[in-house]
């Protein structure tokens, strides 16, 4: 048998050589940047819910309620005149806050359509026995704003506690603006009433949440 040549030495592949495989460069998933942007904006629903009393205390701004309300709407003489300004703001604002959470919810169920759409197994295994249920925004949104803990409850104790001049003298006074500090301080004694409420429903009794609580998780 004649030795190969050089040449023939270097055309021919080595057996320690695996083929080479032309490989595609990797492709973006187009829906996954869609959800990091829909994330980043989904921010924004803060300030949204918080839309009437930052316009209403822009200083110099056309929004600002000494240049949107007579004077004698909101000051207050006596402690025991107050006026329904306050009280009406802080519901409208409820309202308008709650329209925003309501767009940001219904664009969220877009996205997650959107996202099941363009993934190759569209088909997740349901958590529940009979299957997973089919969720209807309409209705959704009708259940929600018609809970009773939520605007019924709300304007009923608003109406009262401020009506009848049982909150402390500086909420029915408009000046200072918003004290953020004192807000959040606010929203966390607020959060862990309602988380410790919760979990008392949780390990009281049966019987307690059975009544109380059981319906929250169907």
């Amino acid at each position: 048998m004649a030795p190969r040549t050089s040449q023939e030495t270097a055309s021919s592949p080595s057996p320690s050589t695996p083929p080479q495989v032309k490989t595609m460069p990797p492709t973006r998933n187009k829906s996954s940047g869609h959800v990091a942007v829909f994330n980043a904006l989904s921010l924004l629903i803060w300030p949204s819910m918080l839309l009437v009393p930052l316009l209403l205390n822009a200083q110099g701004w056309n929004t600002h309620y000494s240049k949107v309300f007579p004077a004698e709407w909101y000051i207050v003489e006596d402690d025991y005149s107050p006026k329904p300004l306050g009280l009406s703001l802080g519901i409208f604002a409820v309202f308008v806050g709650q329209v925003f959470v309501l767009i940001y919810h219904f664009v969220r169920l877009q996205m997650f359509q959107f996202e099941m759409d363009n993934k190759s197994a569209t088909h997740i295994p349901p958590v529940q026995k009979s299957g997973a249920p089919q969720y209807n925004y309409a209705t959704g949104m009708l259940t929600h704003l018609a809970q009773p803990e939520g605007f019924g409850l709300l304007v009923l104790y608003l109406s009262g506690t401020w009506m009848y001049s049982l909150m402390p003298a500086s909420y029915y006074s408009f000046e200072g603006g918003i004290d953020y500090f004192q807000l959040a301080l606010c929203l966390a004694c607020q959060d862990g009433v309602q988380y410790l409420m919760h979990r008392l429903e949780h390990v009281v009794s049966p019987e307690l949440y059975r009544r109380s609580h059981k319906p929250h998780h169907r």
